[in-house]
């Protein structure tokens, strides 16, 4: 086995025993992603809110998926 083929081999065998997880953690990523570049580095608290309170499926996005990542066994 490769330095190359390794990561890969171990990336594809811990996605097919937990597929859940992989796409909760897909999920976290994209929705903090999101959120944080719609938001900004130098975001006040007002920022944030005013984000969350119009876009409120990224952040909910990030939260669930973050929990699924963390907490379902599947």
């Amino acid at each position: 086995m490769s330095v190359v083929t390794r990561p890969v081999e171990w990336l594809g065998s811990v996605v097919g025993k937990y597929p859940f997880r992989a796409a909760g953690g897909l999920a976290a990523v994209g929705g903090s992603a999101v959120s944080y570049s719609s938001v900004g580095a130098g975001a006040t608290l007002a920022d944030v809110l005013a984000f969350v309170t119009a876009h409120p499926a990224y952040p909910v996005a990030a939260v669930v998926g973050l929990f699924v990542l963390l907490f379902f066994d599947g």
